[in-house]
């Protein structure tokens, strides 16, 4: 809203998993099954990480093909007439993927343009589990240490979350100044 109120053409397009897919039902519904049923086994069972590797690996081309056709049909022609584009999570939901070696992860993310401008907002475990109380702490920190990592492949702004307006703006102000530098 901020950037159309200086009548700059916006696109939002959230590109993380989970969420505004573009394949079919069925294929997302056999992740989210498969995905419902670990989580239930490994609360009562030690969990077999080959196996589970494995599926990991030959599931993961599905997640790309959606995260691909997201880019071809969303967010490459609004690039074509000018369009500022803003993505929730870029293809940063690939670095997350647990249990797919760092090579596969790198591939991946290889496949996708480089966002011009990328902004890494976090927290700490403590605060990230005060806000979503459903997800436990490690998941948090494991996320905070993938970034770290993601670094050193893909530049970004860090920017700890504080509050809310105070965080929009200082964002806001640092999009403006690349917006507009050299003008």
């Amino acid at each position: 809203e901020y950037l159309q109120s200086y009548n700059m053409k916006v696109a939002v397009v959230y590109t993380g998993r989970g969420k505004k897919q573009m394949l079919p039902r069925v294929l997302r519904e056999a992740g989210y099954h498969y995905k419902h049923k670990e989580r239930q086994r490994d609360r009562v069972a030690t969990p077999h990480l080959f196996w589970r590797r494995v599926l990991y690996i030959l599931y993961s081309p599905v997640f790309m093909l959606d995260l691909g056709l997201r880019y071809i049909f969303l967010i490459f022609p609004k690039r074509h007439t000018h369009y500022i584009i803003i993505t929730d999570r870029y293809c940063t939901d690939i670095w997350l993927m647990r249990h797919l070696p760092l090579f596969i992860k790198k591939f991946y993310l290889a496949l996708f343009p480089m966002p011009t401008l990328t902004f890494y907002l976090f927290n700490t475990p403590e605060v990230l589990s005060q806000r979503r109380p459903i997800e436990k702490k490690e998941e948090f920190q494991y996320q905070l240490d993938r970034f770290k990592e993601l670094k050193q492949y893909l530049p970004m702004i860090s920017l700890q979350t504080s509050e809310v307006a105070g965080d929009r703006e200082k964002v806001l102000s640092m999009v403006m100044a690349f917006l507009y530098r050299g003008r």
